[in-house]
């Protein structure tokens, strides 16, 4: 339905129990020839589209809901315009908003995300798993309460199509799989291909060769350090440093390794020297620790371990047998008080033990994010395919 909004007027969403049945291909078939032949729109169908010459194509099924443009860019700024712009109504929190800058520039993130934490401020620069029944359920929920929080006017399609996500879920797998950020992320690569204004598409191409024939070029071992950065800019991929040290043929050691006197209490550990150095690389990812000190903004000594302990990793060091060992801070997980239970598997509060012990780094298991509050959260990751 149509309501006012302000001067003009806005199309809602009502939330129901029984939502109405999702339309068909040849429903939308039919009002889409209606409209051509009333050269009006039919029940929100405007006409027919090009898709429709494709053989074997569903038009409902085979056009799915876009993650981005929907979920991230749709309802979180909606909420965010909601709490920040709505003068005078019960959500406005404006007032607040230094304190939740703050808060927010408290998460440090480790450096598997791309991106660090932004003010609010900077709203308009933010960018852009699986049990579908539990899913399904809040999404529910956060529709029907979301209607009752900001009003009626305030259900826009966005938050109307989170109802239908796990349908298209279910059918083409997870959001990220089909959404538009991989293109928007290859249209920023376009945009480095060309310089200027002049004969931009002559350079798109051109450059575009260049990139094809690196791939797979090799360079010799006595190559120069520039040369092989160079090549490996160009390919987009990570190079070897050189002060990177292999371990038993399952990590790196990343800087410098210094012998120190391994006294820390309660590991366990008699006092002993070890080969002690502040990163490491492990199945594809660096971990740091809390003595390294060059990185400010990022937090990636956060992990949680392969027997589902959580810990803050303090320093990594070799010891005499050549095992390669964590000294760590281990957290202790408290019950959390949420209304939606499915968000504990991966958002709880914790307190950090006064003790250190001793884990293998081969039993790391994955980054976590910790989340300063007034208690301390931890986040768990959920996946490591999806990116940023």
């Amino acid at each position: 339905m149509v309501v006012r909004v302000g001067r003009g007027s806005t199309r809602v969403y009502q939330y129901t129990d029984q939502p109405a049945p999702i339309r068909n291909h040849e429903e939308c078939s039919r009002f889409g020839q209606m409209a051509l032949a009333q050269n009006e729109p039919m029940y929100g169908v405007k006409g027919l589209s090009a898709l429709y010459i494709l053989p074997s194509y569903d038009i409902v099924n085979g056009t799915t809901i876009d993650y981005m443009h929907c979920v991230m860019e749709g309802v979180v700024k909606k909420m965010i315009n909601l709490w920040f712009s709505a003068v005078g109504q019960p959500y406005y929190i404006k007032p607040q908003m230094a304190e939740v800058n703050a808060r927010l520039l408290e998460i440090k993130p480790p450096n598997t995300i791309t991106r660090t934490p932004r003010s609010l401020d900077q709203a308009s620069k933010w960018k852009a798993e699986d049990d579908l029944l539990s899913t399904k359920d809040m999404l529910e929920i956060f529709c029907r309460d979301f209607e009752r929080l900001y009003g009626t006017h305030t259900c826009t399609i966005n938050v109307h199509l989170l109802r239908h996500l796990t349908h298209y879920v279910a059918l083409y797998g997870p959001l990220w799989t089909h959404s538009c950020f991989p293109f928007e992320s290859m249209n920023g690569k376009l945009l480095r291909l060309h310089n200027g204004t002049q004969h931009v598409l002559q350079q798109v191409i051109t450059n575009w060769e260049l990139l094809k024939a690196n791939d797979g070029a090799q360079l010799t071992n006595d190559a120069p350090e520039e040369a092989q950065r160079m090549l490996c800019q160009l390919n987009n991929k990570d190079h070897e440093h050189r002060n990177w040290k292999k371990l038993n043929g399952k990590c790196y050691c990343i800087g410098a390794m210094r012998s120190e006197q391994i006294t820390e209490i309660g590991c366990g550990l008699r006092e002993e020297e070890g080969q002690v150095f502040t990163r490491v690389w492990l199945k594809g990812e660096i971990y740091m620790s809390t003595r390294y000190q060059k990185v400010q903004k990022r937090n990636s000594c956060v992990v949680q371990f392969t027997d589902g302990s959580y810990g803050e990793i303090k320093y990594y060091f070799v010891d005499k047998t050549e095992k390669v060992m964590a000294v760590v801070s281990p957290f202790i997980k408290q019950n959390p008080s949420f209304s939606c239970k499915k968000l504990e598997e991966f958002v709880f509060p914790v307190t950090k033990e006064e003790r250190v012990i001793l884990k293998e780094v081969t039993d790391i298991s994955r980054k976590c994010v910790l989340i300063p509050l007034h208690q301390t959260y931890l986040c768990r990751i959920p996946n490591f395919i999806e990116t940023d």
